[in-house]
């Protein structure tokens, strides 16, 4: 089986389940470009002049909170037996764990290890791309999700949607 097969736990193909981006790809793109950009400190656009430890180690613990609510995201959604990727019909409303604190736990942990890498790096260019994947993931991800678990789970998503903020 390929990787994505796997994620899905044995759920079967659904296409109606798709969206406007693929969020893996934009984070990747995000990252290593943050890193590599901010790294070399490309167009001088460094936070502060000269790398300051409190920055490292709020970057490092930025990294390793937003990697631990991702990982948090994907374990339950494993132990709830419903698929990570698109494509793969939903099984059922995952509300507990990380989910009862936000919609979107995956999401909260990519944008933040992008924003985290920037401070590791002294640089801009972690704000730069932190702002470009939330973007594209709510304004091309997030809504054609909520509209599929609107129509798919009616009044259980509309109420679990009242009660946990994105």
């Amino acid at each position: 089986k390929d990787m994505k097969s796997k994620a899905a736990f044995g759920a079967p193909v659904d296409p109606s389940m798709k969206v406007g981006a693929f969020p893996p790809g934009h984070f990747l793109f995000s990252f290593v470009s943050t890193g590599i950009l901010g790294g070399l400190q490309v167009a001088g656009l460094s936070i502060t002049p000269e790398r300051r430890q409190d920055l490292t180690w709020l970057g490092a613990a930025g990294m390793v909170a937003s990697v631990g609510i991702a990982l948090s995201g994907i374990r339950t959604f494993k132990e709830r037996k419903t698929p990570v990727p698109h494509g793969f019909e939903v099984q059922k409303i995952v509300t507990d764990g990380v989910f009862s604190f936000t919609r979107n736990p995956i999401y909260v942990g990519m944008v933040g290890a992008v924003g985290s890498l920037g401070l590791l790096t002294n640089s801009w260019w972690g704000a730069i791309f932190k702002a470009y994947l939330f973007c594209v993931i709510d304004r091309l991800v997030i809504p054609q999700e909520e509209s599929y678990l609107e129509d798919k789970f009616k009044a259980e998503y509309t109420e679990y949607k009242k009660k946990v903020a994105r």
